[in-house]
């Protein structure tokens, strides 16, 4: 493997170890304080906080996938030396994340919006 393809594998671990790290300590707060998970008879309301917790989980993934993709891209358009190709590539990378990262921001909006809409505040991750 040539040292540009290294380099990337080793950002790209480096940059999911910490995604997967902080996710793993935080996986209690997808379940939050739902105490009916041991002892049964779970609410509507408990169904609704996990719901809400794993959406803000995804939304936080997949915005660090796409800040991922972005940095990719921009170390590839730097490494290109001048290929025409590879700044072709990197400029399609880079436009992918910043189409990516848009909607990540536009679905924290949403979910945000119908949160206030149902007056429901302060709930796992969205605090």
């Amino acid at each position: 493997m040539n040292s540009k393809k290294i380099f990337i594998l080793f950002l790209s671990i480096l940059f999911l170890n910490l995604i997967f790290t902080n996710q793993c300590l935080a996986a209690d707060s997808l379940l939050g304080n739902i105490s009916c998970i041991k002892g049964g008879g779970c609410t509507l309301e408990d169904v609704r906080n996990v719901i809400i917790n794993l959406a803000g989980i995804i939304l936080a993934i997949t915005g660090s996938l796409a800040l991922l993709a972005f940095v990719i891209g921009g170390v590839m358009f730097l490494v290109s030396s001048g290929s025409s190709e590879t700044v072709t590539q990197a400029k399609r990378v880079i436009t992918g994340a910043v189409i990516g990262m848009v909607v990540v921001f536009t679905s924290y909006t949403i979910i945000m919006f119908i949160l206030k809409i149902f007056g429901i505040s302060k709930i796992g991750v969205w605090q």
